[in-house]
């Protein structure tokens, strides 16, 4: 009897509890009729943004080229931005096994690391030291410091700059070759035409030849500044003695203008063996071409259309005006660090003034006698240019800013100050072209010929 009883005791012990979870089981609820059954697998990782995958190739293609570090620095960013990418272990093998300290924000602080090499070319001369930076994203950025600088030099050889000489001279030769027979007062239309096309071959191919090995944009300028200057101090000595009317031949006339030319051409080109800087002589030439602008509105605002008109006048404003914007801009670079892409963009802005305000004052004064239309064309010219300079120096004071931080890393600066400027970097380019876009030259208008 007691084994019974305590047999039975055991069992419902054991069978008891299993009844009572069976009863406080939840029970499955039966789907509606109807209903299709829908069996779920684990959805798949999300695919990694573009950014990441951007970041992955450029590691790979850094691990290609021996750069480890720098591949395992782009790894880690992608394992940041994707940590379930497909190569995630390996990656995090990779990045471990090169593992470098963490790059600064942005602080501007400059770190020497293993020499970037874009393919295609580079920003810089390949193996040069490099710097890394955060750009606006808050991701590292490795820009080759580049060996030349365009504020503070050297110039880089360019083949715009090339093309800028050569377009230059063909204008001087073709200028001097119609002014020689002209010379000889040879008035037949078929020999000027001769001495254009013979003048303008000849200022081609003695270009072409004088740069077969390279040419800076600051020689470029300074040859074609040469011939330009010439040209207007030949006018300007020529309009000073009279003109024709003042008891001067046609001859001498045209000959002091092919003489000034010829001359200007050679002294440019002894000038340009010293390599000046493209925005010294840019700022020069600003200086002399709108001196001379400033000396001929004064002389058409001053001219008495009642009586007769003399030359003298226009020839000493004129030498005036290119000599005094001379001295003062030739002061003043000595003074002033500058690009030629800067001075491009002032000097587009100076034009626009002048255009403006030229065009609104002779609106305005139209109802005026001739004397005074012409009073206020001149007037008007000449504030808008100079209105024109002032702004376009405000506008454009961020224009160097790479340059300006370029120029700090060349000099090892420890703490770039200007760090946010760095965020702007030149095209990668082959030291064939000099770099524009936004910030830099106008396209096609710059007077360095940086296209």
């Amino acid at each position: 009897m007691n084994t019974l009883s305590t047999t039975v005791a055991l069992f419902a012990l054991s069978v008891v509890p299993q009844v009572a979870f069976a009863q406080a089981a939840p029970q499955p609820v039966p789907p509606p009729p109807g209903a299709t059954l829908q069996v779920t697998a684990n959805a798949p990782p999300p695919p990694c943004s573009p950014a990441a995958d951007a970041l992955y190739t450029e590691a790979m293609r850094q691990m290609s080229t021996g750069s480890d570090a720098s591949a395992a620095t782009l790894f880690g960013r992608v394992l940041e931005m994707c940590p379930t990418h497909p190569t995630a272990a390996e990656m995090q093998r990779n990045a471990a096994m090169h593992a470098q300290p963490a790059t600064p924000a942005v602080t501007g602080t400059t770190t020497q690391t293993e020499p970037l090499v874009v393919q295609g070319g580079s920003a810089g001369v390949l193996g040069s030291p490099n710097y890394v930076v955060s750009d606006q994203g808050g991701l590292p950025v490795t820009l080759a410091i580049p060996q030349y600088n365009l504020v503070y030099g050297p110039d880089p050889v360019t083949g715009g700059a090339r093309a800028q000489l050569v377009v230059g001279q063909l204008f001087a030769g073709m200028a001097l070759g119609g002014l020689i027979p002209a010379m000889a007062n040879v008035g037949r239309a078929e020999v000027i035409a001769g001495g254009l096309l013979l003048g303008g071959a000849v200022g081609v191919a003695g270009s072409l030849l004088a740069s077969m090995n390279g040419v800076t944009a600051g020689q470029a300028l300074v040859v074609n500044l040469g011939s330009t200057t010439g040209f207007g101090v030949g006018a300007g000595i020529a309009a000073l003695a009279g003109g024709v009317s003042g008891g001067i031949s046609s001859g001498a006339l045209f000959g002091l203008m092919g003489a000034g030319i010829a001359l200007g051409t050679a002294g440019g080109a002894v000038a340009a063996m010293y390599r000046p800087l493209s925005g010294k002589v840019a700022m020069v030439s600003t200086g002399i071409g709108w001196g001379a602008m400033v000396g001929t509105h004064i002389f058409i605002a001053t001219l008495n259309t009642s009586s007769a008109v003399t030359s003298a006048p226009l020839g000493g404003l004129l030498l005036g005006g290119m000599a005094v914007g001379g001295v003062t801009t030739t002061l003043l670079a000595g003074r002033t660090d500058i690009s030629a892409d800067r001075m491009g963009w002032i000097n587009l802005s100076m034009a626009g003034g002048w255009l403006v305000f030229g065009l609104s004052s002779a609106l305005f004064g139209s109802s005026l006698p001739a004397g005074g239309l012409v009073t206020a064309y001149s007037v008007g010219s000449i504030l808008g240019a100079v209105a024109g300079g002032v702004f376009g120096v405000l506008i454009t004071r961020r224009v160097d800013d790479f340059w300006v931080a370029a120029h700090d890393a060349q000099q090892n600066s420890v703490t770039v100050q200007r760090s946010a400027r760095l965020h702007r970097t030149p095209s990668p380019i082959n030291v064939n072209f000099v770099p524009g876009g936004p910030n830099g030259a106008p396209v096609g208008a710059s007077l360095m010929g940086t296209f």
